[in-house]
């Protein structure tokens, strides 16, 4: 048996290959894509080969960034055969995983996990992206009343918002280029909406004395870390969601960044905060996750939905420019 892969060139381009379908092994499964989530912003450095060559892809095994190679971890599937030791129930389950753009897999069955009926298969892709909004709003430390400004409102920065939505009387800015501003009308009237080019700490709404509490940075561009910097107030405390890749932020961390004790705090999905360790685990973080996926129902806003033969397609455009959506492949 054989499947289809999307490979990535490292030069901007993408194709098609087929190639052989291992037979699962002791404690393996098959899984058959249904379909997978097209994560722009990570992908987009993939695409372009801009990933610092010192990095393990968590995704393919702990394997280094070499080209040509598969990538994306956004995928569901239905399991068609097991290896020994494999309970024969599985068959036919619905499952995520965290596997690369691909017709079917052969996996450890240990590493998927079965989705309840009450999450969508194309929802059930925005898994990844759910659990790393999760992560951002707790390393923000937001709670009650709290001052926002979120920079990018793409595919992370669209379902943090939504998230920080469901907390009392915080007062939210979105700062983006005004095409995505544009497409998010399901953020709402309480919403205050700026645009990139604007940003800066005289936007800030008059009540906001002190500047915001928190300024959320997502837009993947590293000049609005320093626009994030010069709009805080008093121990205002910046969270990097962006991953910038090869790319380099020239900051300024001068008098004003010292007297105001300002904070610039990481915020990577692939571990869990100190202060979450001795009560969470991934596992439980996953869960929550796919909770969350359920009670946001993220495909039922703007999507595009493109057969998984026209994906070269679409890497294409994501290349240059953004997606005007997210983006789900389907599989036959």
């Amino acid at each position: 048996m054989r499947r289809t892969v999307l490979l990535f060139n490292g030069d901007g381009t993408t194709r098609l290959a087929e190639e052989p379908l291992e037979a699962p092994e002791e404690g393996e499964v098959q899984v058959k894509t249904l379909a997978s989530l097209i994560s722009a912003g990570t992908e987009r450095l993939v695409l372009n080969g801009n990933i610092d060559a010192s990095l393990t892809d968590t995704t393919a095994g702990g394997s280094s960034f070499s080209y040509p190679r598969t990538y994306g971890y956004c995928c569901v599937g239905r399991v068609t055969g097991r290896g020994a030791g494999v309970p024969a129930s599985i068959l036919g389950k619905r499952v995520f995983g965290f596997l690369p753009h691909a017709t079917h897999h052969t996996v450890s069955a240990d590493t998927l996990y079965e989705l309840p009926d009450s999450v969508g298969t194309h929802d059930a892709t925005f898994i990844p992206n759910v659990e790393t909004a999760l992560s951002i709003v707790w390393d923000a430390q937001i709670g009650p009343g709290s001052r926002v400004v979120l920079i990018g409102v793409g595919l992370v920065g669209t379902l943090v918002a939504r998230m920080l939505q469901q907390i009392p009387a915080l007062d939210l800015l979105v700062v983006d280029r005004p095409d995505p501003l544009d497409r998010h009308p399901h953020l709402g009237d309480t919403v205050r909406r700026c645009t990139s080019d604007a940003f800066s700490s005289d936007v800030l709404p008059s009540a906001w004395t002190n500047g915001p509490d928190v300024i959320i940075e997502l837009s993947g561009a590293p000049d609005m870390l320093q626009r994030a910097l010069n709009a805080s107030g008093q121990e205002t405390r910046v969270v990097l969601g962006s991953w910038y890749g090869t790319k380099s932020a020239m900051l300024d961390l001068g008098a004003a960044f010292h007297r105001k004790r300002l904070t610039i705090a990481a915020t990577p999905v692939s571990t869990l905060p100190a202060r979450r360790k001795t009560r969470w685990s991934k596992p439980r973080q996953l869960q929550a996750a796919i909770q969350l996926t359920e009670m946001l129902s993220p495909s039922n806003n703007s999507v595009d939905r493109v057969s998984f033969r026209e994906a070269p397609s679409v890497y294409a455009q994501l290349q240059s420019s953004s997606l005007a959506h997210p983006t789900i492949l389907t599989y036959r």
